[in-house]
């Protein structure tokens, strides 16, 4: 059985109107953005979807059975989800099927913290119910082996094993992967950040870099910057002066397909 979730455009003075949140575009800058705080305000976790239910108006519960837990705070081993993946903004339908597997993002207190919270006053439920965060995608679909969805900037699969392997970079918004198997992975920094100004990206090693692009937290480039080709360095700098304050990704697209983001914030 295919369960529909159906996303609500919310908003403080109205229940159906513009999107209410900043819309983080994937998985790993949304997570980022939940674990900026403490290591223990989110959770990241692999769960089955046993059921959906609609008890009132405005109320979607999701039902999950855990079969691990990767990141963050421990949290009851069945437990409800409100709300929907990316409800506040997403826009289209989407799709949850019985008996499939995900990864999940959703808050560690329990309780709901939104809007229509009051709907579920006094309501029994046979689980602890979490918020199911509305304002990116909180859920990435698992088959077998493969997780596919917006995982992080330019990443739309990856593999169990690699997200477990990598998952602190996953929740920092740091991920930096291979693209279709093409040479190993590589870290760098950015620095200064926070920054007013310029940026410098500084890796491990010397990289052949293509292009960097500066992101907003819609996804949309408002920097866009052309390396010379073939130009091989350990630095790359970024102009982000006059941008307002804000949180942003950088992306930077290497020679042999390989892309690396980190957030950064502007003041």
């Amino acid at each position: 059985m295919r369960t529909l979730l159906f996303f609500l455009l919310l908003s403080s003075s109205a229940a159906l109107s513009a999107c209410s949140c900043a819309f983080a575009p994937d998985f790993s800058t949304y997570a980022s953005w939940h674990f900026n705080e403490s290591d223990t305000s989110a959770v990241v976790r692999h769960a089955k979807f046993i059921g959906y239910r609609n008890p009132e108006a405005g109320a979607s519960l999701f039902d999950f059975v855990v079969i691990e837990n990767l990141y963050g705070g421990m949290v009851a081993d069945t437990v409800t989800l409100w709300g929907q993946d990316g409800g506040n903004c997403n826009g289209p339908v989407r799709e949850m099927v019985d008996g499939g597997e995900y990864i999940l993002l959703h808050s560690a207190t329990q309780g709901i913290f939104s809007y229509f919270g009051h709907t579920l006053e006094n309501f029994s439920n046979p689980y602890p119910i979490y918020d199911f965060p509305g304002c990116g995608p909180a859920a990435l679909e698992v088959n077998g082996e493969m997780i596919t969805g917006p995982v992080a900037p330019g990443i739309n699969s990856y593999t169990l094993a690699e997200l477990k392997a990598n998952i602190k970079d996953v929740v920092s918004g740091e991920l930096v992967s291979t693209i279709n198997g093409q040479g190993p992975a590589v870290s760098f920094a950015v620095w200064p950040n926070p920054t007013a100004g310029r940026l410098t990206l500084d890796f491990s090693q010397p990289v052949i870099a293509e292009r960097l692009d500066l992101l907003d937290i819609t996804g949309r480039v408002v920097n866009c910057q052309n390396v010379a080709v073939g130009q091989t360095s350990r630095t790359f700098d970024i102009d982000a002066t006059g941008l307002p304050s804000g949180v942003y990704l950088v992306r930077i697209l290497l020679e042999n397909g390989r892309i690396g983001s980190k957030r950064i914030v502007i003041r």
